[in-house]
């Protein structure tokens, strides 16, 4: 993932990162179900998503924990 990806992943407002992250989980299992009936072409989207599904819950903590520290 680039560097532009991640600070425009990290400047989504909370209600845009859960949307991001439910549509991502979404795309996840379709491409799992894709994979085990031989349809996918890509195997290694699936690595990409789950990376940016870590890096999206990854910030959502980060604002969620200096949040409760003010």
């Amino acid at each position: 993932m680039k560097k532009k990806e991640k600070t425009t992943l990290a400047a989504l407002s909370r209600e845009d990162a859960i949307k991001e992250l439910a549509l991502l989980k979404k795309k996840l299992a379709t491409m799992r179900l894709e994979r085990f009936t031989k349809q996918m072409k890509n195997t290694r989207e699936g690595r990409q998503i789950r990376k940016k599904i870590a890096v999206i819950q990854t910030f959502m903590r980060q604002k969620e924990l200096t949040l409760e520290n003010q």
